[in-house]
């Protein structure tokens, strides 16, 4: 066995890359990296019990060039046997479209497409041909991006456990030599000869200077520098994601609501992870999100105004709101929730389809009232004028909350109770067939229906959510 494959099978059963029976899709562009990806890969299968299927995108930037590579490509796949798919994208007309940078708008694309062959072929995982090269380049980008830690740490030998680097550890060097070995003349991008993008630049030209003048082997400290920085990072993305649920007030696919009091208790370093954690949950792509826009967002919660909005990169929105912050995509509807109402079965559930959740209601002489649960109510029944209703709030509404005299308009009781305007129409409301406001449900229950010693049968309201 080559040398070369032998490296690249350590560094696969190290990392855990490649399970038996998996189906692996390698994204091979004609290049010599992922030509020698390829074949690295071809000469493990059997030995490792794993089978192949070659994804390759033309970008339509070359022209004809491009359509050689895609032409190299299938001949080589034919040639080792191995099932293919081989697609053209018009990608200058999308970025043209979206107004992308040309490097950022390819990534985006042909990732996009990496991800449906996987799906369409049944894939486990989709190989990569990233070398160590690769690593020490994007480490020196990243740093004059001003990258925070996370940034630093490169780019990951595995990740979202789907995308695996098998190369990641060899040189460009190593690769070459492997395909002059075996008699392999790779495709050659004419763009890359150019010093036309920063990572060209640094190839090209800042890392010659630095290997000439300041230390030649500076392509392995940079790659061993990420690794460092990577496990460290590995580890306080864990300790962030257990510390997390003690700040998340409320989560959904596209939403995350946390208490700033209990994050800002918190070390600086978790603050930020815990933030990137909540915009990973939200966007699809955090790629763009970098340290600047991080500590805008610290910036934003120790701003003493108490209502700010802070839009990032992939229409990621940022809206602190009193002692809270929100996390979620920015969409034209994003404020707007539509009325609802429901009747509520006494004695029974009734499910609110709308806030995907329930209420749960009882009628019981001796049930007890748990002050500590803000989500269940107990409530005199003979005072209230049924049937019940849950609706959300409408103009005009007012409320005695526990405690008051009189009345007060249902907006100023949101304001007293920082509820955020963006959550306010969210909010059920229990309500008796002549209008009255029983309950605000999680914040306060009505003073004329409270229960006293005279008191013969109870209500218990609770308010579930899936």
């Amino acid at each position: 066995m080559h040398a070369f494959i032998k490296k690249v099978k350590s560094f696969i059963f190290d990392n855990r890359m490649i399970g038996p029976g998996d189906k692996i899709v390698v994204g091979v562009s004609g290049g010599p990296d992922s030509l020698a990806l390829l074949y690295a890969l071809f000469y493990l299968k059997d030995e490792l019990n794993f089978t192949l299927h070659i994804a390759h995108l033309d970008h339509k930037f070359r022209g004809v060039e491009s359509a050689a590579d895609a032409k190299f490509v299938e001949e080589h796949a034919r040639k080792l046997e191995i099932p293919f798919t081989i697609e053209a994208i018009d990608v200058p007309s999308i970025i043209r479209r979206n107004r992308l940078s040309s490097e950022d708008g390819a990534r985006r694309i042909r990732y996009q497409f990496f991800d449906r062959v996987a799906a369409e072929v049944n894939a486990d995982k989709v190989a990569l041909g990233h070398n160590a090269d690769d690593q020490a380049e994007t480490m020196l980008m990243r740093l004059f991006r001003g990258a925070g830690s996370h940034g630093l740490s490169g780019i990951p030998k595995v990740r979202d456990g789907r995308y695996i680097r098998p190369l990641l550890s060899s040189s460009r060097s190593e690769i070459e030599n492997f395909l002059s070995d075996l008699g392999l003349s790779a495709r050659q991008d004419s763009s890359n000869q150019r010093p036309i993008y920063l990572r060209n630049k640094i190839r090209l030209e800042l890392l010659p200077i630095l290997e000439t003048e300041y230390n030649s082997n500076i392509k392995n400290v940079l790659c061993r520098t990420a690794e460092i920085l990577q496990s460290e990072a590995e580890l306080l993305d864990k300790i962030a994601a257990e510390i997390l649920p003690t700040c998340v007030i409320t989560s959904h696919p596209s939403t995350i609501e946390i208490n700033l009091d209990n994050l800002q208790k918190q070390h600086i370093a978790i603050q930020r992870r815990i933030l990137r954690l909540c915009i990973a949950d939200v966007s699809s792509n955090i790629s763009d999100i970098r340290f600047e826009h991080i500590e805008s967002i610290l910036h934003l919660i120790s701003n003493s105004k108490p209502n700010c909005i802070l839009i990032l990169p992939n229409n990621v929105k940022i809206i602190k709101s009193y002692d809270n912050l929100t996390i979620c995509q920015a969409t034209p509807t994003s404020d707007e929730f539509p009325k609802f109402e429901y009747g509520l079965k006494v004695p029974g559930i009734t499910k609110l389809q709308i806030l995907d959740s329930m209420m749960v209601a009882n009628l019981d002489e001796d049930v007890v009232i748990d002050s500590d649960n803000r989500f269940r109510e107990v409530f005199d029944w003979e005072k209230i004028k049924p049937p019940l209703r849950v609706r959300n709030r409408r103009s005009g509404d007012r409320f005695q909350p526990l405690g008051m005299r009189g009345e007060k308009r249902l907006k100023d009781f949101f304001i007293d109770e920082k509820v955020p305007r963006r959550l306010r129409q969210r909010v059920p409301l229990l309500v008796s067939d002549d209008g009255e406001i029983l309950w605000v449900v999680g914040y306060r229950m009505s003073d004329r229906c409270k229960i006293t010693a005279s008191t013969r049968q109870k209500l218990a309201v609770s308010f579930i959510h899936k």
